[in-house]
C-alpha cells in the first residue's frame, strides 16, 4: 500500500530536511511566515537576501529579496545590527553566509527556511523576470531529493552540472 503524497506531507518532509541542514550552524531560523511578517509591517530595515546562483533566482525569487551580490555591495554601508535574514533552496547555503556575517560582527542575523518551504506559506508569492516584478509558480529544487514543493507550484532542475555545483558548495562552502 502507498501513501498518498499530500502538500502537507511534503512540506513536513521538506521542514524535516531543513532543520538537517540548518541544526548545523549557530544561526537562528526564521520561518517563511515570520519573514512575511516583517516584511509586510516592517518599521526597520530588512534585508532579505537570496544567496542562490543567478540561474536559480532567474526562475524565481521571494518578493523583496535582493542578491548576494547586491547585499554585498551594500555591506559596508550597514550597521552590525541591521536585520538581515538570508535564504537559499531549504538552509545550507545560506545558513554558511549567516554564519560568515555573525563571524564579521552582525548581530541580527537569521537564517530563512527557503524558498521551498516559503513556497508553502498559504498567499505565498514568488517574483520573477528582469525587475522581481512578474509573479510566478516556478521554484528552483535541484533534484528529485529537494522537489518538495506544493501542487501549485512547478518544480524547475536544471540537471546534472546544477547538481555537482550544488555539492561542491555543499562539502567545501564555496
Amino acid at each position: 500500500m502507498t501513501s498518498a503524497v499530500t502538500d502537507a506531507s511534503l512540506k513536513e518532509e521538506a521542514h524535516a530536511m531543513m532543520l538537517g541542514y540548518t541544526s548545523k550552524f549557530k544561526v537562528p531560523v526564521m520561518n517563511s511566515q515570520q519573514i512575511s511578517d516583517l516584511l509586510s509591517h516592517a518599521d526597520e530595515e530588512i534585508y532579505l537576501v537570496d544567496v542562490r546562483d543567478e540561474e536559480e533566482r532567474q526562475v524565481s525569487m521571494i518578493p523583496s529579496a535582493i542578491s548576494k551580490e547586491t547585499f554585498l555591495s551594500r555591506k559596508s554601508q550597514l550597521s552590525k545590527s541591521t536585520r538581515i535574514v538570508s535564504y537559499c533552496t531549504i538552509g545550507h547555503r545560506s545558513g554558511v553566509f549567516s554564519t560568515q556575517l555573525l563571524e564579521e560582527g552582525f548581530d541580527n542575523v537569521h537564517n530563512g527556511e527557503g524558498i521551498i518551504l516559503w513556497s508553502h506559506l498559504q498567499n505565498s508569492q514568488l517574483v520573477t523576470g528582469p525587475d522581481n516584478s512578474t509573479a510566478t509558480h516556478r521554484v528552483h529544487t535541484f533534484g528529485n531529493q529537494w522537489d518538495k514543493v506544493p501542487a501549485h507550484v512547478e518544480s524547475v532542475q536544471f540537471g546534472y552540472i546544477s547538481m555537482v555545483k550544488a555539492y561542491i558548495f555543499f562539502i567545501f562552502g564555496w
